[in-house]
């Protein structure tokens, strides 16, 4: 059924059974209510334009004349209505209506301007070469456009992105880029290197060898030749023994790190046996393998249990590492102590 001003017609198709015929007729009438019943409101509100008839084709299909048409007398029935519900001030209640975006999403249409603002994000997303600006514009929709209509526009984009982004609003603000922290490089004061070079050369952490050389490769392509020498200890160990050593004298030692970088830039041998270097630590070394082997045979002849055996074992380990390392540094510590007393430098000096 098709209404043409204040006339209506009524087709009905001829095709399908006679219970499709019933319900499509009454829906044909239907329409036409509703168009004879607009067409009096428009009467009754002063407006000149009539209801066309129902299109026969597709909104797309149409001709832009037929399509203006329907926009001109689809304008006077809104306008018309929006009189009759608010008297004077129909502007304002369009403008709410369209704020609002309620007809909208009865109709089921999607907001364009939206769209392509989505489209242009994701555009910009995709064409960022690190996730550090992928997360800025994420920030810039991600607490406002739920999670899965980003996903229609970003595929692939996972729900821990979404969360970074927004903790990245939270923290930072909207697509604000994240200030650079700087690290600057701490310098080290003379007196604290100083300290420490004097440590790693003395006579219980190096030892000279008879043989060989060392070459240090300056930055300005420089090549300094010098004596090669032999660690007595292993690099983590001399970090131990300098830090205990500071806390004896008093000084703030150099941070573990920095210790370690030096260490590597200072090249030295790192001994693997005492015997030749060092007859002294190595015959106490000695000792303290024997009396461990001892302690062995006791307990195979029962002689001990097997406590006191653990207890033996652990304290002549401790006892043998205190001789290799430890015990220089005490002796250099007692040997410091003793040049401040006046008695100790009187005695001391030739």
């Amino acid at each position: 059924m098709a209404v043409d001003g204040d006339k209506s017609v009524v087709e009905f198709s001829d095709e399908g059974s006679s219970s499709s015929e019933s319900s499509g007729g009454c829906y044909s009438d239907l329409q036409g209510l509703r168009r004879e019943k607009l067409n009096q409101f428009l009467t009754v509100s002063g407006k000149e334009e009539r209801v066309p008839g129902q299109p026969k084709k597709r909104w797309e299909k149409l001709s832009n004349q037929r399509k203006n048409v329907y926009v001109n007398r689809a304008t006077a029935v809104i306008v018309a209505a929006l009189e009759a519900i608010t008297p004077g001030d129909a502007g304002h209640l369009w403008t709410a209506v369209q704020s609002s975006r309620g007809v909208e999403t009865a109709l089921g249409i999607e907001d364009t301007i939206d769209r392509k603002y989505l489209e242009a994000l994701a555009e910009t997303y995709q064409h960022a070469t690190s996730w550090d600006t992928r997360r800025q514009v994420l920030a810039i929709i991600a607490d406002l456009v739920p999670y899965r209509d980003i996903q229609k526009f970003i595929p692939g984009l996972t729900d821990y992105r979404i969360k970074e982004a927004r903790l990245h609003i939270f923290k930072y603000g909207r697509g604000a880029a994240v200030p650079l922290r700087k690290s600057p490089r701490m310098r080290i004061s003379e007196n604290q290197l100083d300290h420490f070079l004097t440590f790693i050369t003395s006579s219980h952490v190096v030892q000279d060898l008879p043989f060989g050389q060392r070459y240090l490769h300056l930055e300005n392509g420089q090549v300094l030749e010098t004596p090669n020498v032999i660690r007595a200890m292993i690099p983590q160990r001399i970090i131990e023994q300098y830090t205990q050593f500071c806390k004896e004298v008093d000084m703030k030692p150099l941070s573990p790190a920095t210790i370690s970088r030096l260490l590597t830039v200072c090249a030295a041998t790192v001994r693997t046996s005492l015997q030749g270097l060092d007859y002294i630590a190595a015959d106490g070394a000695k000792a303290f393998d024997d009396l461990s082997a001892l302690v062995v045979k006791l307990k195979d002849k029962c002689v001990c249990d097997g406590e006191w055996f653990s207890y033996c074992q652990e304290a002549l380990k401790a006892g043998k590492q205190y001789i290799k390392t430890e015990y220089k540094v005490c002796l250099v510590v007692y040997v410091l102590k003793l040049n401040n007393n006046p008695l100790c430098i009187f005695l001391l000096s030739p």
